[in-house]
């Protein structure tokens, strides 16, 4: 019987099993050494934003005085908002007479003077009605003050109610009265209901 020599393929067997097991024992601390690196890289990721996030906590309570004096500022212009659109209100109200009284200055013919500028307004629907009553040496002078008032940009509807001669002491005037829309002040049917609904 010849003899057989198992030594070898055992030994070779061996190496095998030792190469596979130092495959796997690189494997598993390359696994291992990965891990720890991610491990680390997430640490230390995890206490940056920890420490960004203190941070933003300590300025957020530096600027919690700003804070709340901003939100005592809000409340306050809300308290004062009322206030400040009838300011504006009336400021826009003011420069309309203003305007007028400005066209009456420079549009009012010679020989025509005013004796009075009376505003009157019946109701919400209806525009302000101005009325201006004066007296002029000739009837043309009075129709060439309703033209230029037809021309003013804040009065319309410019209508001569009445000329009437007037004698005195200086000679034969014209007594007039003319009436004018203020314009923008007729407000809408709908917004004048809504304000009259309680």
């Amino acid at each position: 019987m010849p003899t057989i020599n198992l030594i070898k393929e055992q030994r070779l067997e061996a190496r095998a099993v030792q190469r596979k097991l130092q495959v796997a024992m690189m494997s598993t601390m390359g696994v291992g050494a990965l891990s720890l690196l991610a491990t680390t890289f997430f640490l230390f990721d995890a206490t940056r934003l920890n420490l960004q996030a203190s941070a933003l906590e300590q300025k957020k309570a530096e600027l919690e005085p700003v804070l709340a004096e901003l939100q005592a500022n809000t409340d306050e212009i809300e308290k004062l908002k009322p206030r400040l659109e009838t300011l504006e209100k009336a400021t826009k109200e003011s420069e309309r007479w203003e305007r007028v009284l400005t066209h009456l200055t420079l549009n009012t013919p010679q020989q025509t003077w005013l004796s009075s500028v009376k505003a009157f307004k019946q109701d919400a629907t209806t525009p302000m009605v101005l009325t201006f009553n004066g007296v002029s040496l000739t009837q043309e002078a009075v129709g060439e003050f309703q033209l230029r008032l037809e021309q003013a940009a804040d009065l319309e509807n410019a209508t001569l109610k009445f000329t009437q001669p007037k004698f005195s002491d200086k000679g034969r005037q014209f007594e007039f009265e003319i009436s004018a829309d203020l314009v923008g002040t007729k407000e809408e049917e709908e917004v004048a209901q809504e304000v009259q609904t309680p």
